[in-house]
């Protein structure tokens, strides 16, 4: 019976691991007014499932969360406000040049479409980065963009990965709730985590 009830509460326990952590990041971008929360909660999310894929299983998920948000609340807050904008000049730029019947604007949607797939690596790998080295700003873009292209079927399968989530949570907004940034950021983090330079240091 023990191990019944054992098996049974590992069965429910990564679950509501998950959507508990899933939970406090959307609190906490909200709190951030999402624009300045994005990247500490974000940040505060990969650092706990870092120490999950490297086997810190029992780790205090609000303490460890808590800690990093602060942290990074006034250090990142900007460049997260940045980045969102950043990126959501990109898809409104493609929607104008889509809506033009012209041959130049096609062309110049190439250009921005090309601009926003590497927007996009960037972003998959920089959080990975970010939580698991101590290096500059300047630094984890760089590496983003280096492991994006020495990694092409990864970075390939991890945006495959980005596009499928979207398309799942868009269809049901209960899941992103749930689950929407805290499994895709395990399953990028553990991916990253084994691409890593072996260096202490970027």
């Amino acid at each position: 019976m023990k191990v019944f009830v054992h098996k049974v509460f590992q069965l429910f326990k990564w679950p509501t691991l998950f959507i508990y952590l899933n939970i406090i990041w959307v609190i906490f971008c909200a709190v951030g007014l999402m624009l300045f929360g994005f990247f500490p909660a974000t940040i505060g999310l990969y650092t706990v499932v870092r120490k999950w894929v490297m086997g810190e299983r029992e780790i205090p998920i609000w303490e460890t969360f808590w800690h990093s948000y602060t942290t990074n609340f006034l250090r990142n807050g900007l460049m997260s406000a940045v980045s969102l904008l950043a990126g959501y000049a990109l898809l409104v730029e493609l929607n104008i040049f889509w809506s033009q019947e012209n041959g130049l604007y096609y062309g110049i949607s190439l250009a921005v479409i090309a601009t926003f797939i590497l927007y996009t690596i960037i972003m998959i790998y920089f959080f990975p980065l970010y939580v698991h080295y101590d290096s500059t700003m300047g630094q984890y873009i760089k590496m983003s963009m280096i492991m994006g292209i020495i990694h092409p079927f990864v970075t390939v399968g991890l945006l495959l990965l980005v596009v499928v989530f979207y398309l799942v949570f868009w269809t049901v907004p209960l899941l992103f709730i749930l689950f929407g940034i805290s499994v895709p950021a395990f399953i990028i983090m553990k991916v990253a985590y084994t691409k890593f330079p072996s260096d202490d240091k970027l």
